[in-house]
């Protein structure tokens, strides 16, 4: 043994007088000089292009540009490495080796590479979609998908460069419907959905439905490695309340009614409308067994709003109520006007703890909204936004008075006959507003009248409240009226200025919950006197 071990010694510590590396002769060469000989090839094969073979169609990379280096060092060290394998001891004795390259490889920069050059070899796998527009069949066919497989594929360059030519991997990307599934979906259950017309019938009322009608709720889903039929039920009960339009009906939601001075709720009506679920359901039936016939059953729907919700919200007495009276020379289009806001405002009901906006029921000034064009103001009605503003004034006064939690108010700049002083507001679109926010212990009922040229608000909630209103003026102006000359004068009376503070105590429960106050200013408007 130890004889062996010695002459594997010696054919290992020297170079084979016919050695080759990577098929350049090296033989006889001291390790130096062997290295230095690899050296001075290694370029010329790191720019030779490899093929990376992909089941017959091959990409092209240049291996010393994509990460891929040879190593001459790691192949000269080979050549003189130890071995006690028979064959090798005696090839070497025998002068002949031949001894593969040892190479370098980058994974991350030889990857890039693969995949730049071979984007082409690539391709998304392709899912089966099977539609209905207008009631046709429309389809696109399952694809598979295909993938480098890099990892695979950088082994596989490891092992065989430098060669000129690598077998790349490739990896397959099978769709979830193959092709032969896909295939009899398409054409055992797609096409005999809208092969012709579909018999519905509701209680006593039956009406044929189109393809075309009922395309927009079909559907080809995948399940389970299949395709099937789906039914979406919004869509389908579109479909069926055009063709039998008087089978549903509307619910009716609560509401309040005053009578004898006193708010009643007056019930609500729950409507019947087409039952979803079940009307999917049969008409899936229907055309899937080819019967073409469903019968949809009906179901109640309760109102948005129902009695037991009006009664929880605890609205009994009056809180308050404000009027504002236009004069008798205000333009005929803010008289329209703020009567039209009392319309909008009107039955409005607020749920305990909600907040309710005058300029966001009211909505835009606009004609579209049922609101004329004043063109010629009176003096002084700047602020008040085409008449809408002496509603809201009104609202501001009784929800005042009503102890309801305001929000930010403005007044009119000049004081107007017909509002209360200091507890008029200015609402504007886009601008100011008037706000209130219900207690959480109960909500409040708005309701408004129009008789002639007055306005009157009345607010509604729960038992237990009073508000204890007194107001303060100073500062009061009266200018001197203003005579005018030439023909076409107006008369117009004078109006004061003056400082108005109004505060109030609130009192819910015997408790108080709020104590607070409103400042106006006032700037007086000169009257115009008419020469005799």
């Amino acid at each position: 043994m130890t004889a062996y071990l010695a002459v594997a010694w010696y054919a290992c510590s020297r170079i084979p007088d016919r050695a080759t590396a990577g098929g350049i002769s090296i033989g006889g060469m001291d390790l130096p000089a062997a290295r230095q000989q690899l050296i001075s090839h290694a370029p010329q094969i790191e720019a030779r292009p490899m093929t990376v073979d992909f089941d017959g169609t091959g990409i092209d990379i240049i291996p010393g540009r994509s990460g891929l280096h040879l190593d001459p060092d790691d192949t000269v060290a080979a050549a003189t490495r130890f071995t006690v394998a028979p064959w090798d001891v005696v090839r070497r004795l025998r002068g002949v080796l031949d001894i593969p390259w040892e190479t370098d490889l980058d994974r991350p920069t030889v990857a890039a590479a693969i995949r730049a050059a071979g984007s082409g070899q690539e391709w998304e796998v392709r899912e089966g979609a099977i539609g209905f527009p207008d009631g046709s069949v429309i389809s696109e066919r399952p694809r598979a998908g295909r993938r480098i497989d890099i990892e695979a594929t950088l082994d596989a360059i490891k092992a065989a460069w430098p060669a000129s030519v690598v077998h790349g991997r490739i990896r397959t990307v099978e769709p979830q419907i193959n092709p032969t599934d896909f295939d009899s979906a398409l054409n055992d259950v797609a096409r005999k959905a809208v092969a012709g017309p579909l018999r519905i019938t509701v209680e006593n009322r039956s009406a044929q439905v189109a393809p075309a009608q009922l395309a927009p709720a079909l559907s080809m889903v995948a399940d389970g490695g299949t395709l099937t039929l789906s039914v979406d039920p919004d869509p389908l009960a579109d479909a069926i309340v055009k063709a039998l339009p008087q089978v549903e009906r509307a619910a009716v939601p609560a509401r309040f009614r005053i009578d004898n001075g006193s708010p009643v709720i007056v019930r609500d009506v729950p409507g019947r409308v087409v039952d979803r679920t079940a009307a999917a359901a049969a008409v899936l039936k229907a055309l899937t067994t080819g019967s073409r016939e469903a019968n949809v059953p009906l179901t109640e729907r309760a109102a948005a709003v129902t009695a037991d919700t009006l009664r929880g919200y605890r609205i009994t007495h009056e809180l308050a109520r404000a009027q504002a009276t236009l004069s008798s020379d205000t333009p005929s289009a803010m008289m329209a006007n703020a009567a039209r806001a009392a319309t909008l405002i009107d039955g409005r009901v607020i749920a305990p703890g909600d907040r309710f906006s005058f300029n966001d029921v009211v909505g835009e000034r606009s004609a579209a909204r049922g609101f004329q064009v004043v063109n010629n103001p009176p003096p002084g009605a700047g602020d008040d936004d085409a008449g809408v503003a002496r509603t809201a004034s009104a609202l501001f006064e009784a929800a005042f008075r009503g102890g309801l939690e305001l929000g930010p108010r403005r007044g009119h700049g000049a004081y107007l006959p017909g509002l209360t002083a200091g507890l008029d507001a200015v609402a504007a679109t886009g601008g100011s507003d008037v706000t209130f926010t219900a207690d959480a212990s109960g909500g409040v009922l708005l309701t408004t009248t129009v008789n002639g040229a007055t306005i009157e608000v009345v607010l509604w909630g729960r038992s237990g409240i009073a508000t204890e209103v007194t107001a303060t003026t100073s500062n009061t102006s009266r200018p001197s009226p203003v005579t005018a000359r030439g023909g076409g004068c107006v008369a117009r009376p004078t109006l004061p200025g003056f400082d108005i503070e109004v505060r109030r105590t609130v009192t819910a429960d015997g408790a108080v919950p709020r104590r607070d106050s409103v400042t106006t200013r006032y700037a007086a408007v000169p009257g115009v006197a008419c020469p005799s």
